[in-house]
């Protein structure tokens, strides 16, 4: 793992492109570039939340957020010949950077990505303190217990 660029962004994104590429046979090459977008958590992020959350919920997902969010994108080539594995990389992260910097850069995507990432923890806090459902009543149908429906005459 290698690091190529950081770079701290004006909308307080930090933004790392990684070099995870790895040989998989004598001359040839898994490469693999990883753009890492992390957003540190302010208090300001989650005063943005509805204002019917209760200060209980508030702390739960505040929680399963942690202290950052972070976003991967991967752009990858497989057995990739051992002499153009430098040119391969160059490109992907060409590609990156022509892709995603405006993206990143706008002054509306960390807010974006906060309510993303918190509408997820949310759901995933549901699912986590619902009741089990009481499967007791349900009475599972397998059909005949034998094949003497498929023949009929």
């Amino acid at each position: 793992m290698k690091l190529i660029s950081e770079q701290k962004l004006d909308n307080s994104l930090l933004v790392k492109v990684i070099d995870q590429s790895r040989r998989v046979a004598v001359d040839r090459w898994y490469v693999k570039v990883v753009c890492e977008v992390k957003l540190l958590l302010t208090d300001g992020h989650f005063a943005m939340c509805p204002a019917d959350d209760d200060p209980e919920r508030l702390s739960a997902i505040r929680q399963l957020l942690g202290d950052a969010i972070v976003m991967e994108i991967v752009q990858e080539r497989n057995f990739v010949d051992e002499a153009a594995r430098d040119k391969v990389r160059q490109d992907l992260v060409n590609r990156l950077s022509e892709n995603i910097s405006d993206y990143l850069a706008s002054d509306s995507f960390p807010a974006r990505f906060f309510a993303i990432r918190y509408r997820q923890a949310e759901k995933l806090r549901r699912m986590e303190t619902a009741p089990p459902r009481d499967q007791s009543n349900e009475v599972e149908d397998d059909g005949p217990a034998d094949f003497s429906a498929c023949f009929r005459d």
